[in-house]
């Protein structure tokens, strides 16, 4: 199982960390990621597995989630798929959100472990279409969740699978950049088609402001009078870097097409022409 990282992920959580501790709710963990960030970036690899290491051990959920990070990467370690998983899960139970997401991610890309992916996204209801949720609770009854899922068509359980991933995957870029108290919220809707293969993307007026897909480049957006959103802009162009990361829908049924509302911090930019994020190879 191969994975790429994009080279401007570092920089771009530098950017983010940065600005979160300048906002009144900066805290310890905050600065210490950040720490761990500048360490990796320096390659000063040494003290980052000794920080890394330390932080593990004491069970901090920042850390675990940064320990599955550099494994999932090869950030100054071995890629480890194994040791990824089990740092996410660690971090996962003990609460971070954005463990959770890339845990399911990693399990659902190239259908790793299809189950296991959707075992961890039934538990967020909200993440699956109602055809996608087995009835057996995924927590109190484990072994009828995983019955249920040895009976569905293989194209129902690979579809689903591919759901979860693209949808986890997305849920990680808008947590991750995430910047509270620098920005305001705006809404939008992604509406993830497995027939297609696309992503549309839809104000809360209905407007239809993007089509993220494997087929373009880039994603472009028109916000038609608004000024332009550059947060959202970034989304949508990771939303065509995932589509490429799981690749082709595996179903062309439309039951598992599924609208998802984000409320995500806006950049305003001042221009009101049209933008175009290019996607690099």
């Amino acid at each position: 199982m191969r994975f790429s990282r994009f080279p401007y992920l570092l920089v771009a959580l530098v950017v983010n960390f940065i600005a979160f501790s300048f906002t009144p709710v900066a805290n310890a963990a905050s600065q210490e990621t950040l720490r761990l960030i500048l360490l990796a970036i320096d390659k000063r690899c040494d003290e980052l597995v000794t920080e890394v290491n330390k932080g593990v051990a004491d069970g901090r959920p920042n850390i675990l989630l940064y320990a599955g990070d550099i494994h999932e990467y090869g950030n100054c370690v071995d890629r480890d798929w194994e040791k990824a998983t089990m740092f996410y899960q660690k971090a996962a139970r003990a609460g971070s959100t954005i463990a959770l997401h890339r845990l399911i991610a990693l399990y659902a890309v190239e259908r790793h472990d299809p189950a296991a992916a959707l075992w961890w996204a039934a538990q967020n209801r909200g993440m699956l279409p109602k055809d996608c949720l087995p009835v057996a609770d995924p927590v109190k009854n484990a072994t009828g969740f995983l019955d249920e899922l040895r009976s569905w068509p293989s194209i129902k359980l690979d579809a689903c699978t591919y759901h979860a991933g693209v949808m986890s995957r997305l849920l990680v870029k808008i947590l991750e950049f995430s910047i509270p108290g620098q920005a305001d919220e705006i809404v939008v809707e992604a509406e993830i088609n497995l027939s297609t293969g696309s992503i549309d993307w839809f104000l809360e007026n209905e407007k239809k402001i993007a089509i993220s897909s494997t087929a373009e480049r880039h994603t472009n957006f028109d916000f038609s009078g608004r000024l332009e959103d550059l947060t959202i802009s970034r989304i949508g162009t990771d939303a065509t870097r995932t589509l490429r990361e799981f690749g082709r829908p595996p179903s062309t049924d439309p039951r598992w097409t599924e609208r998802k509302t984000f409320s995500v911090d806006q950049i305003i930019l001042p221009s009101r022409i049209p933008i175009q994020i290019q996607v690099a190879q």
